[in-house]
């Protein structure tokens, strides 16, 4: 556990809520900040693979510190890149984590390793698909067609996945043809 500030708030859910106060719902964007979190600290915990990300800057011996440095800086950085007008919701626990961090070597690395892996993260991730801009939404009338308001996540496909080679890798089959004796079976 990697716990800061005077209550020992764990770096990684207390950030998780900031990035959540500050993105809302956004899949995608709350994955990765929480992704820049994880291979910061795994850059110098080590007790784990690295999702992406393996900075320049060595993590060794820069311990507890240096781990809380490392995944307020990738949070920060990675919601400042993702949330520019939302300043008001990560600035302030920003300065308040690194005002209860000791100075010193291991802080300086800390930062400096979140840094990098925010900026690797970013990178990877840009150009994901999150961009993709959506014609509006017109219901269907033919069976079988969706007749909601809105479908849930549209933007879905268009997104590079995070852990998956496609978002089709392990979808089950459809269902069978509406003309089809399975169809008529099922229904009946």
């Amino acid at each position: 556990e990697v716990t800061i500030g005077p209550r020992g708030d764990n770096v990684v859910a207390a950030w998780g809520q900031v990035a959540f106060k500050a993105i809302g719902s956004t899949n995608q964007d709350l994955v990765t900040v929480h992704l820049a979190m994880y291979d910061a600290v795994m850059a110098i915990a080590r007790t784990h693979q690295p999702y992406a990300i393996r900075p320049a800057t060595s993590g060794a011996g820069a311990g507890e510190v240096g781990m809380k440095a490392a995944a307020v800086e990738a949070a920060y950085r990675t919601l400042r890149a993702l949330v520019p007008a939302g300043g008001a919701t990560y600035e302030p626990p920003y300065a308040a984590d690194l005002a209860a961090l000791p100075d010193g070597d291991a802080k300086r690395r800390g930062l400096a390793i979140g840094a990098e892996v925010a900026a690797g993260l970013l990178a990877l991730r840009a150009n994901d698909g999150r961009a993709t801009v959506l014609p509006p939404y017109v219901a269907g009338t033919q069976p079988g067609q969706f007749r909601g308001a809105n479908p849930i996540n549209r933007i879905g496909p268009f997104i590079k996945p995070f852990a998956t080679r496609s978002h089709d890798q392990f979808r089950a089959p459809g269902p069978p043809p509406l003309a089809s004796e399975a169809y008529a079976a099922d229904l009946n």
